[in-house]
């Protein structure tokens, strides 16, 4: 669940696992904003780049990197498209 400007609320919850979910303080994540990122993968793991790019003078700043399972990256994209 959303709270103002889309930051989850106290005591959102991240279900990726089926029948599995934790409880977050909103507070207790840094934030960082991205506007261009990048993904790879092998058979063992997902990983995200995220960027702040500057399109005038070509540029990225790398911002951070989220590695994760497949299985989460499913559970990720799942929580995605109920976002639509």
């Amino acid at each position: 669940e959303s709270g103002a400007g889309g930051k989850p609320g106290s005591g959102a919850s991240a279900n990726a696992t089926p029948g599995r979910t934790t409880t977050v303080r909103a507070a207790d994540i840094p934030e960082r904003f991205a506007n261009f990122f990048a993904i790879h993968h092998t058979q063992e793991e997902f990983i995200l780049d995220f960027f702040m790019r500057d399109e005038s003078a070509n540029k990225a700043r790398h911002c951070f990197r989220v590695i994760m399972s497949p299985k989460t990256a499913k559970g990720f994209l799942e929580a995605l498209k109920k976002c639509q």
